[in-house]
């Protein structure tokens, strides 16, 4: 990832007031913040999860 889609301060300080989030006076802390956000949520999206065995979506005999 470069340097360029990492979100910037003002970028932050946008998405704070959109979301009814108090604007601190120095963004880059919620900057950065919101980057490792959005990189773990890029990383979750990124399993494959079709070879799970979800159990929730297999009776369970014993529920009978």
């Amino acid at each position: 990832m470069s340097a360029q889609d990492r979100i910037s301060p003002e970028v932050a300080a946008v998405l704070a007031a959109w979301a009814g989030l108090p604007v601190s006076a120095s963004p880059e802390p919620l900057a950065e913040t919101l980057e490792g956000v959005r990189q773990v949520v890029e990383r979750l999206y990124a399993v494959d999860v079709t070879d799970f065995d979800l159990d929730f979506m297999q009776p369970d005999a014993r529920a009978r």
